[in-house]
């Protein structure tokens, strides 16, 4: 399987099933070539004020998906921008992968 060395991706995770968040995110990842950076956005606050009006199914399917992203970040992200120009604001994350 080719290797990439930049991914960069546009996939509104926060909009899909937490299934296939995880399998989005690990082939992402076995994607990326060792040292390679995958790049994506999220706006800003999203998960926390859609759980504030959603159902208790939909709370937990976004809580999952932060546990998601969250296990990426814990051991790979390397930095973050803040998007305040963007509408609505973004955080661009950007993951590299067996540094």
């Amino acid at each position: 399987q080719e290797k990439y060395e930049l991914i960069v991706s546009g996939l509104p995770l926060n909009n899909f099933s937490v299934d296939l968040v995880v399998a989005i995110l690990a082939k992402l990842v076995r994607l990326l070539a060792p040292g390679g950076t995958l790049s994506f956005f999220e706006y800003m606050a999203i998960r926390r004020l859609k759980s504030l009006v959603s159902s208790k199914a939909e709370r937990e399917r976004l809580r999952g998906i932060g546990t998601a992203i969250d296990k990426l970040f814990c051991s790979a992200e390397v930095s973050h921008d803040c998007v305040l120009a963007n509408v609505p604001p973004a955080w661009v994350h950007h993951v590299r992968i067996g540094q």
